[in-house]
């Protein structure tokens, strides 16, 4: 019997232990901080770092290349111009948390990748992304170079028997860093509070990041 007791004591404690553990994880979820963004299930760990490329700015006409990523952070999303749904729906969502985001005091602009080498034009692209909004920058290019981009987030690569038709392309929307680091991939349809909240959070965290 006194084994029995003691069996049954220990079990009791176990289960007390337990409960207190669980009872403290909405606590610890509630107060998640810049040192645990792991914890989101869009974080991609590690950074992972994108890949060289040299595309053009369709505004300005400039190169546009992993350099050019040094002033900001940046949402960068692919697709193109006559997309039917899933660009404007995505485009629309990234605009209304950009002015949500300047609210706070942060600017994080959105970089728009087109995967259609025969309809986007230069001119068609700005006028496309600026009836979004103004900090969206639209890129084209050599495909070669805009897949060296595409294939180091670990988005869809186009490929040539796409073109009989609309191109095929990824939906998810990548969070790079100022020093060319992927950090979160968001997943379509895009969440916006969620995103809001990890944005804050990766760009109040102000990583330190060393270049290879």
């Amino acid at each position: 019997m006194t084994s029995r007791s003691q069996l049954v004591g220990a079990y009791v404690t176990l289960c007390v232990v337990l409960a207190c553990l669980f009872a403290w994880v909405p606590f610890f979820s509630a107060h998640t901080n810049a040192d645990n963004l792991s914890a989101f299930p869009s974080a991609v760990i590690p950074p992972r770092r994108v890949g060289e490329f040299s595309l053009l700015d369709a505004a300005s006409g400039r190169p546009f290349a992993r350099d050019s990523l040094n002033a900001s952070w940046w949402l960068v999303f692919s697709g193109f111009s006559n997309c039917p749904d899933i660009c404007p729906t995505t485009l629309a969502t990234l605009a209304s948390l950009q002015r949500r985001l300047e609210g706070t005091g942060l600017s994080v602009p959105v970089l728009f990748v087109s995967v259609d080498d025969r309809r986007d034009t230069p001119a068609v692209l700005v006028d496309y992304t600026r009836a979004f909004g103004d900090n969206i920058i639209a890129v084209t290019g050599a495909p070669q170079q805009r897949n060296e981009l595409l294939r180091s987030l670990g988005f869809l690569v186009p490929t040539t028997t796409q073109w009989l038709s609309d191109p095929a392309h990824s939906s998810a929307v990548a969070l790079v860093s100022p020093a060319g680091f992927l950090h979160h991939l968001f997943r379509y349809p895009l969440d916006g509070e969620a995103m809001l909240q990890t944005i804050t959070m990766q760009l109040q965290a102000n990583v330190q990041e060393l270049s290879p």
